[in-house]
């Protein structure tokens, strides 16, 4: 009966539908209904979708780890010409193996439109990319060919010694690039390969999605700079600030420093409207979000926007929240509220606000997360309710010489898998997803060989090992 009357705050829920203020006492954060880790995702990803995305046009080098907004065609075929692969001889492939006059030489960049054409029983030297002259059909390398100190008519003899077939050691025209033909698709990220398609294509401003702005603040009076030489009792260093702004900057959005906002109903909340003034795009908050009496973040985000969701079943990282706020020129501004010890807000941050900056930067859902399934290696008790997200390592071992069927493990992180314990994170490359006891129908452990998903986290890589090696 309880719960049936516990309003659920699942998906958009207008402003007037929120509650004006706890009831009973009873702390705001305790009117939201939990909801799965699977359901927070997909919320997500879907209000984030229906988000406009900025584009701009950028000059080439500067479009560098943008994504791309529009298909680029290219306008003319790649080569140009036909061009050779090789340093070497063009030739008539029919005259076969002999010795032949080099009539004349075809460096990159020269016009062959102004050289007579390449007649039977002549060759041509020729460079790598240079254009084949009129009447050429073949390359034949260096390699196989020999100088023979000959000279006829005033040009030297070169001695061909393989037999050629048509088209061999030739780019012909539009072979790497045909006029018309789409080169990159709108939504990839633009390393220093794109930049070079789009060079050689012609782009010289492209259209890209603009990077989000992301503002990170903390809350909390317990909270001082890290340059604090001397901390008072109760206080600590603020760890997850410099954290997410450094997670920020691996991910290539924009981070904004908020500071830290003292535990103040009226702190927390200009600080916000400082974000959102400053042009954030998201905006992160650590801290605030649980039930203690001066958890004023989700009583705020009620009064300011709609809250899409304030508990999830998960652990660590329950009390993350997730809402919209409407700026001044009607856009959105994504909110996340996650909790305030160090590795719950590294967690919701890898498995919630990440896929939600890729998504704003304009990247598809295929890149959103890298997941693997994997091996434990060691037994792993369940929480009774909640799914987990332990921090391993995952690597690929294999016997030696057996690359082809080794497997991927994952290996528990040192040390317990505390909320408060950032060490964990060192040395890990992934998030295993651990079931709860619910789920597996009441079992408590798990045992060592159980196959489970994983996400990897950002910038991480799988290494691999080879079975008696140190």
């Amino acid at each position: 009966r309880e719960e049936e009357e516990t309003p659920s705050f699942i998906g958009e829920v207008p402003v007037a539908a929120m509650p004006p203020a706890p009831h009973d006492g009873m702390p705001t954060a305790a009117l939201f209904k939990m909801i799965t880790a699977d359901d927070a995702y997909r919320i997500v990803r879907e209000t984030c979708r229906s988000l406009t995305k900025c584009v701009e046009g950028l000059p080439l080098v500067a479009a560098h780890r943008h994504v791309l907004a529009e298909d680029i065609h290219a306008k003319d075929p790649v080569p140009a010409y036909r061009a050779s692969v090789k340093d070497g001889y063009a030739v008539h492939s029919a005259d076969g193996p002999g010795k032949y006059p080099v009539v004349y030489e075809c460096h990159a960049g020269v016009d062959v439109s102004k050289l007579a054409p390449l007649q039977k029983n002549t060759i041509a030297y020729i460079s790598t990319g240079g254009p084949l002259p009129e009447g050429a059909d073949a390359v034949v390398q260096v390699e196989d060919t020999k100088t023979t100190g000959d000279v006829s008519d005033g040009n030297r003899v070169v001695q061909i010694l393989k037999t050629s077939t048509p088209s061999e050691d030739v780019r012909e025209v539009g072979s790497d690039m045909a006029v018309g033909e789409c080169v990159i698709k709108a939504g990839t990220m633009i390393g220093a390969a794109e930049v070079a398609m789009l060079a050689t294509v012609g782009v010289v401003e492209v259209p890209v999605y603009r990077k989000p702005r992301v503002a990170i603040m903390s809350t909390g009076d317990e909270v001082e700079e890290p340059m604090t030489e001397t901390l008072p009792l109760g206080k600590v260093r603020d760890a997850n600030r410099a954290m997410l702004l450094a997670a920020v900057s691996e991910l290539g959005a924009l981070p904004i420093d908020m500071g830290i906002a003292r535990d103040t109903e009226a702190n927390v909340e200009q600080a916000i409207e400082d974000a959102i003034s400053q042009g954030a795009d998201v905006l992160i908050s650590t801290g605030g979000v649980s039930m203690g009496n001066r958890d004023f973040i989700k009583g705020i985000l009620q009064r300011m926007g709609t809250v899409h969701f304030g508990k999830i079943c998960m652990k660590p990282g329950k009390p993350c929240t997730f809402a919209t706020i409407k700026r001044a020129d009607e856009r959105s501004v994504v909110f996340f509220g996650l909790p305030g010890n160090p590795v719950s807000a590294l967690t919701t941050f890898h498995l919630y606000v990440s896929p939600s900056i890729k998504i704003l930067q304009g990247l598809p859902e295929s890149q959103l997360r890298v997941g693997v399934y994997a091996t434990t290696t060691s037994p792993i008790r369940m929480d009774a309710s909640r799914v987990e997200y332990r921090r391993v390592l995952v690597e690929y071992i294999s016997d030696p010489g057996e690359t082809a069927r080794g497997k991927l493990v994952a290996h528990d992180a040192q040390g317990a898998q505390a909320s408060s314990r950032i060490m964990n994170y060192h040395g890990a490359n992934a998030l295993l997803v651990v079931p709860s006891q619910a789920d597996r129908l009441g079992e408590t452990v798990l045992p060592a060989g159980t196959v489970l998903p994983a996400v990897i986290l950002e910038g991480k890589r799988i290494l691999r090992h080879e079975l008696g090696q140190n």
